[in-house]
């Protein structure tokens, strides 16, 4: 008789089990489709207002005397590959 009551309750046990990793998992399937639905409406928000064109009248023009023709690079390059005019004490 005792045996019978053990194992009653073992199958509640279980039972109950189940039905709290269901509900669980539900959650968390709920969550994960929130979760994917809020991404994607970012993204296409973020996308939709990223595709504006910029007026004719904002275009930038840079006067081509402006620029810096020298490069700044091949300038320290000759500087350090040429040889010193005067000696230098060590």
């Amino acid at each position: 008789m005792n045996g019978r009551k053990n194992v009653q309750q073992l199958k509640r046990l279980l039972t109950k089990s189940r039905r709290i990793g269901r509900t669980t998992a539900q959650t968390v399937r709920l969550w994960l489709t929130v979760l994917l639905i809020g991404c994607a409406l970012t993204v296409s928000g973020c996308q939709s207002s990223s595709q504006i064109q910029p007026s004719a009248t904002s275009q930038v023009v840079v006067d081509q005397s402006a620029m810096v023709k020298p490069s700044y690079t091949q300038t320290l390059l000759d500087f350090l590959s040429s040889k010193p005019s005067a000696q230098t004490n060590k």
